[in-house]
């Protein structure tokens, strides 16, 4: 994968498309003939409509495999398989990390990249097709024409909305993984990222403040409020909507450990009944996490087997001709341990299978199926899975579960009720509701739920720093004679890395940095 700086443009969305350009004259002020500038691609409705995919479709592909991964390998959880080949070895073992790593240089272009399409569109792309609309329906008497033209004019702000939900999510996860983590005391000088809203690739780009950064999530969520207010908020939905909306806010405010208004936002979900956590049962779970479908789900993205998303494949490591496994990656016994055995996400999260390494065979292994991938979304079939998992299935963006957790976490800071959204949760997954707990105990409650209920989705690593936890890699899983060979990498069984160190923060790409200039991009420290 190439390295590249803010301003990459990424194949699938760009605002110049050149066919092939065969120039025999050096006339500079001649438009090429076999050109479409951004401009010119944004006259019409349907030229609005294009262009609102392209923004859901690069959205989809924020999703997932390393956008994910990476926190995770860096986590508690996981342990290195010996057939893993060192895919994400440097994570793993967190002092063979650098600023050049071509992972989280990835990550930090592709967001930025997006973030390119998203403020061209938002400088008055959408703008200058609204305007055209309106000018044509003011021009005409027919009231057919009138109506068709002003329900265009209200879906186009629907997409400006849209680009704008975009735009905040994406600024909020570069804050979340490059910049200081928030500090009400100090947000105002911290380092944060830098805050693009214009696109001119001959500005000179520097690093923004932590509040810059956060003002403009919010100040952006505000916008998308504003347009999206006629988006239906419903179970399953693929739309952007003003629940996303505050699902997003609840978990910025969280990040922020604004608990006031981390709390407020949550319950605001909670409380407006459209969401309900499934009965405790293997079909309600199994549906929620191999077939996504779930009353639970407030926003995910449409996948198909044409158009899939990032898989994370490499947890469940399945071979077609064969009838073992071969998983990257094993969840740790400590991890394992965490979940009770009436817990019904044990059965959407773990498999016992037989797995096979450098020409051994260990049977009775448990291996990660949650994302094992969607039947319906696979593309081969054989006699042994049936199916065949390929990691496929709809990224579930905001899940009402996150708020309950939310709400739990906000109300222990804030000296209210925990318990309530706490036990709402255990009771939904088939546990027994808490009680006569408070204090240390109880907040070790929360985090553990939240383990369980996130688990591998990329939350863990950032929840450690957020509460100044330390990342001690849990106890590592034997085979049935206490082996384990299987597993890769003595020191990475046992890494502990103290709650303090600066890595737990993600570097700003060398590469942006040589751009830039360190006097612009200064690097975070640590790197």
């Amino acid at each position: 994968m190439k390295k590249n700086s803010l301003y990459h443009i990424t194949c699938g969305m760009i605002l110049t498309v050149v066919f092939g350009l065969l120039s025999t004259s050096c006339d500079l002020t001649r438009k090429p003939t076999s050109s479409i500038s951004l401009d010119e691609s944004l006259e019409t409705f349907q030229d609005a409509e294009a262009w609102n995919r392209g923004v859901y479709a690069q959205f989809r592909n924020r999703q997932g495999g390393s956008f994910v991964t990476i926190q995770e390998r860096m986590g508690d959880c996981l342990n290195a398989s010996d057939g893993f080949g060192n895919r994400g070895g440097d994570y793993y073992l967190w002092d063979e990390m650098s600023a050049s790593d071509g992972g989280i240089s990835t990550v930090y272009s592709y967001y930025y990249s997006t973030l390119k399409n998203v403020n061209k569109l938002l400088e008055g792309g959408y703008q200058h097709v609204i305007d055209r609309l309106q000018s044509e329906a003011a021009a005409t008497d027919d009231k057919n024409a009138k109506a068709s033209l002003e329900e265009e004019i209200e879906k186009t702000k629907e997409y400006l909305g849209s680009a704008y939900f975009a735009r905040a999510f994406y600024f909020f996860n570069l804050l979340w993984r490059f910049s200081t983590p928030y500090n009400a005391a100090t947000a105002k000088s911290d380092l944060g990222v830098p805050v693009v809203t214009v696109f001119n690739v001959s500005d000179q780009v520097k690093r923004g403040t932590v509040q810059e950064g956060y003002d403009q999530v919010f100040a952006d969520l505000n916008e998308a409020e504003k347009y999206l207010k006629n988006a239906p908020n419903m179970p399953g939905s693929t739309q952007f909507n003003t629940d996303a909306i505050t699902a997003l806010r609840a978990r910025a405010y969280l990040e922020m450990k604004d608990y006031e208004n981390a709390y407020t936002e949550a319950q605001k979900l909670i409380k407006s009944n459209r969401y309900p956590l499934i009965e405790p049962t293997e079909k309600a779970i199994m549906n929620m996490w191999r077939y996504d479908k779930s009353s639970e789900f407030i926003l995910v993205c449409p996948v198909s087997k044409t158009e899939g998303a990032s898989s994370m494949g490499s947890y469940y490591g399945a071979y077609i001709d064969k009838t073992y496994h071969s998983p990257d990656w094993l969840p740790t016994q400590g991890f394992i341990d965490k979940f009770a055995e009436n817990d019904i996400r044990t059965l959407a999260y773990f498999e016992k299978v037989t797995v096979y390494y450098n020409n051994i065979e260990f049977k009775d292994i448990t291996i990660i199926s949650k994302f094992r991938g969607n039947p319906n979304l696979a593309t081969k079939t054989n006699d042994y899975y049936g199916p065949f998992p390929n990691g496929q299935h709809a990224p579930k963006i905001f899940r009402i579960a996150e708020d309950y957790l939310i709400a739990a976490e906000a109300a222990y800071f804030t000296n209210k009720d925990a318990l309530t959204p706490l036990n709402a949760l255990r009771v939904s997954r088939g546990l027994a509701p808490l009680s006569g707990i408070s204090g240390k105990e109880l907040l070790q409650e929360i985090k553990d739920e939240r383990l369980r209920e996130l688990a591998l989705e990329g939350f863990r690593l950032f929840d450690l720093r957020r509460w100044g936890d330390p990342m001690n890699r849990m106890p590592y899983q034997t085979d049935k004679e206490g082996s384990f060979l299987f597993l890769n990498n003595s020191k990475g069984l046992t890494l502990k890395i103290a709650k303090d160190n600066p890595r737990f923060t993600f570097p700003i790409p060398q590469y942006d940095i040589n751009v830039y200039g360190e006097e612009n991009m200064p690097q975070n420290p640590g790197w």
